[in-house]
């Protein structure tokens, strides 16, 4: 019910006072409420090239801008199984400062992330290979959205909507690829152009983060994170505005 609110609230299908009276309604108390309205009004104005305090403008590939933008909103590790069609991604990784903790199978990887969100109360950064590890990591996902774990999830992606509707590691065709760990999470989404890659990610790591917690996912289509030149801000995390303290 929540992921529904947030999305609705997200695309401009429900205003300020719906929400805060939605989450009312859940048993949400009104500081929470107010926090969590807060939090995606300051994501949403970053979107919209509002100025951030302590915010910059960067060029380079979507991968860049991807890594740029979670070691700005605190990311201390990557955590992942590689796969080939994230090269725009772990092309960017090396320079980032972000190091990255490698496991052979999507549920290793989910349940190191997991465990680094217990033990440090921050938010995990995660990556899975397309669709097929966004599968493989679901039983350990429902273990992490049970607990409340903030995971953010993201995952290169095939785009079955252009050209051929069949591709290898795509979704199926009539499918989509965010649907398959929607349950398991607060909120799913795709990312097919690379100017929006940085704010889809930050407002990811807001979500997870806010309370009450959980994994987010999102899908980034492989030729936005290779693609050049991208000219895009980067946000980083301040108490009180888009950011948050992550400390337990």
């Amino acid at each position: 019910m929540l992921q529904q609110l947030v999305q609705r609230f997200l695309e401009q299908g429900l205003s300020r006072r719906g929400l805060m009276r939605k989450l009312s309604g859940l048993g949400v108390s009104l500081a929470g409420a107010q926090s969590i309205v807060e939090s995606l009004q300051a994501s949403e104005e970053a979107g919209k090239g509002l100025p951030v305090p302590g915010s910059t403008t960067m060029t380079g590939t979507g991968g860049e801008l991807v890594m740029a933008q979670a070691k700005a909103a605190g990311a201390e590790y990557l955590f992942t199984n590689p796969g080939s069609f994230e090269v725009g991604f772990f092309d960017a990784q090396p320079s980032s400062g972000i190091p990255l903790i490698m496991g052979l199978h999507e549920g290793i990887v989910i349940s190191m992330a997991d465990g680094y969100h217990r033990v440090s109360g921050k938010p995990a950064f995660v990556n899975v290979h397309v669709i097929a590890g966004t599968a493989q990591m679901a039983g350990q996902l429902y273990n992490a959205s049970r607990d409340g774990s903030a995971l953010v999830v993201s995952a290169g992606m095939l785009d079955n909507e252009m050209w051929s509707d069949e591709g290898m590691l795509a979704p199926r065709p009539g499918f989509d690829q965010k649907e398959v760990p929607r349950q398991f999470t607060k909120i799913c989404w795709e990312a097919r152009e690379p100017q929006s890659l940085p704010l889809m990610l930050r407002r990811a790591f807001k979500v997870a983060s806010t309370e009450p917690g959980g994994p987010v996912y999102l899908a980034m289509a492989n030729y936005a994170l290779e693609a050049k030149k991208i000219r895009a801000q980067i946000q980083p995390y301040l108490n009180g505005n888009c950011a948050t303290n992550f400390a337990p």
